[in-house]
């Protein structure tokens, strides 16, 4: 199947979401994304993404220091198989907490840096009623990524993504809302 995307133009992207607390036994985990890493490396695969919304207790239950810690040893293990991966991460659901940034994504974004663990990828989600909310997001956390210019090995400041985005009109999460 990679094989036939790859034909067909596509480049794909292997995603590797969190578990939900800190895994047992550490090491078997992070052997498991290596295996995975070395056989996606015979497809010429680059892009990695790790993590989903550790923001949102459905997605992560520990604290955001041992969810900080165990991205580290990720990005350490995708590096150490190939410095060439690029690391997409992690996939906030919140971007704004009021007017202020998500205290997650600073706080991540000073461990990072001040542990000397590479982002080369900073994505976050939206939705919104309204576009500007969008457009406010991605400025604000752009603005935010822009002083750690050495947090990317590859490009120096981790490029801004949003792999989850979408206008909301009506109330899209109640029950039935999709039903005709």
């Amino acid at each position: 199947a990679i094989s036939s995307a790859i034909s067909a133009g596509a480049e794909p992207m292997i995603w590797f979401e969190n578990p939900k607390q800190m895994p047992a036994n550490l090491e078997e985990y992070l052997g498991g994304i290596e295996a995975t890493l070395n056989q996606a490396s015979t497809y010429n695969v680059k892009l990695i993404r790790y993590g989903n919304e550790p923001d949102n207790t459905a997605y992560w239950m520990g604290t955001q220091q041992e969810f900080f810690e165990l991205y580290s040893s990720v990005a350490d293990t995708i590096k150490s198989t190939s410095p060439d991966f690029i690391i997409e991460a992690p996939g906030f659901m919140n971007a704004m907490s009021g007017n202020s940034i998500n205290q997650w994504i600073t706080s991540f974004l000073e461990y990072c840096n001040n542990n000397d663990v590479p982002i080369d990828i900073f994505s976050f989600h939206t939705y919104s009623s309204s576009p500007y909310t969008f457009y406010r997001n991605s400025k604000l956390i752009g603005e935010e990524l822009s002083k750690y210019p050495g947090l990317s090995p590859i490009y120096g400041n981790p490029k801004l993504a949003n792999d989850e985005w979408n206008l909301l009109t009506g109330d899209q999460w109640r029950k039935g809302a999709y039903a005709s």
